[in-house]
């Protein structure tokens, strides 16, 4: 008599269900993206400002284009910080910053830095915020930045030139022990995160336009190097 396999003999329903289940193993199997998350906050899915350090709830990939099909930069392990540099999603994705590298990755696996959950912040303290300037102004007036390329400045906390762009979130702290942290600015209800890129001259906290427009906080001059000034109230909190 000629060997049945024992699944021959199972009913047409549970063959259909065992070779479905195959199927969406084999789907999801090396995206990341399509896993389960576990997430501790909520996770973004609207639009962002430029700058926003945001955290990863999981590993996740992030990939050369909005997409699960697009080529595999990097995974960027849980609870790494990404910076946003595209304030809208596409397609669920955003354009992030990790540790120099730069793509998409699945906003469903992101929630804000500063979210309460994370526990990230151990002080806090009302200060006056400082405007540092344009990056024009910080090339222009900065001695160890005016022979640098054109939109680069030389970051204390690097000890290097690097691209300056207005628009992102970065602050300058009172001394080298913050370079490389995430602060939170909140003035009344509106709140903001930067990156610390800088040491402050006066050991201040000092704000990059992107920081002072998502306060609602006035600013201008810079034309010469001794004209900026604040055009508003600049008392903030600082959580560190």
């Amino acid at each position: 008599m000629a060997y049945m396999p024992a699944f021959a003999f199972l009913p047409r329903f549970v063959l259909l269900a065992i070779a479905a289940a195959a199927v969406v193993a084999c789907s999801s199997a090396g995206d990341v993206e399509e896993a389960p998350a576990s997430e501790t906050g909520e996770a973004v899915s609207e639009s962002v400002p430029v700058g926003t350090m945001l955290r990863a709830t999981s590993d996740v990939n992030m990939r050369a284009d909005a997409s699960t099909s697009a080529a595999q930069i990097k995974t960027i392990p849980s609870g790494k910080q990404v910076e946003v540099l595209v304030a809208a999603p596409s397609n669920g994705f955003y354009r992030v910053r990790h540790e120099g590298d730069e793509g998409w990755v699945f906003g469903r696996y992101l929630v804000r830095a500063d979210d309460s959950s994370a526990g990230e912040y151990a002080h806090s303290k009302k200060i006056a915020l400082v405007y540092q300037g344009s990056c024009s102004f910080l090339h222009r007036c900065d001695s160890y930045s005016r022979n640098l390329p054109a939109g680069q400045v030389n970051w204390g906390c690097l000890g290097h030139g690097a691209a300056c762009v207005d628009s992102e979130h970065w602050a300058s702290g009172p001394s080298r022990a913050y370079c490389g942290k995430t602060v939170r600015f909140c003035k009344g209800t509106t709140c903001t995160t930067a990156v610390i890129k800088d040491v402050s001259v006066s050991q201040d906290f000092e704000g990059s336009q992107g920081v002072f427009d998502a306060l609602g906080i006035g600013y201008g001059g810079g034309s010469t190097c001794s004209n900026t000034y604040i055009d508003g109230d600049p008392r903030v909190t600082v959580s560190y």
